[in-house]
């Protein structure tokens, strides 16, 4: 049985190793192709990010239960991130049908078991986003020279990284919450 865990895992590395690695060709051949400062970078980069922490994940699937990922007292309620715009960024997601499609995926009920997931997957989208957020600081801090060059890449960072964290946090509590309020009545 070790036996199999362990080829399991090296399976495992192996194939996140050659995910890496094509994620870092996908990232020189846009360079090639199109310019560091171009929106299509930006787009291809964030893209391939995105693809490559998606699958890494699922072959590893972290348990995150750092405290990190626990809401912090002034995130409780909400307010900070309304003021921020979340709650009008999440609306748009949900116009823009992003969200529809993981609950046609996998549909939310008041089932505690269905609401852990859908906690779970916002600790692994949190995480994702975070990754990927600081890559993209790094590459754009060793790509641009000027903020005019890092605009795009800065601009995307943004909108496809920074918010949807925030989004993340913002959604946590609030299954936390009902999912205590469904356990308390059992």
């Amino acid at each position: 049985m070790m036996v199999v865990a362990l080829s399991t895992d090296i399976k495992n590395w192996v194939v996140g190793v050659l995910i890496t690695a094509l994620l870092a060709f996908g990232c020189y051949w846009a360079g090639e192709y199109f310019t560091y400062s171009s929106f299509w970078f930006a787009w291809t980069l964030n893209l391939l990010g995105t693809l490559w922490f998606s699958l890494t994940a699922s072959l590893f699937k972290p348990e995150l239960n750092s405290s990190y990922f626990q809401a912090k007292p002034f995130e409780q309620g909400g307010t900070i991130y309304r003021y921020a715009g979340v709650y009008y960024f999440r609306k748009l997601l949900e116009w823009r049908t992003w969200d529809k499609l993981g609950k046609v995926k996998s549909p939310i009920n008041k089932n505690i078991a269905t609401l852990q997931k859908a906690e779970y997957d916002t600790k692994i989208a949190e995480l994702n986003h975070t990754v990927l957020a600081v890559l993209v600081l790094i590459l754009t801090m060793l790509l641009t020279t000027t903020l005019k060059e890092a605009r795009c890449l800065l601009i995307t960072n943004l909108f496809l990284h920074i918010y949807p964290i925030l989004v993340q946090r913002y959604n946590r509590p609030r299954y936390q919450r009902v999912i205590c309020q469904l356990k308390n009545k059992v």
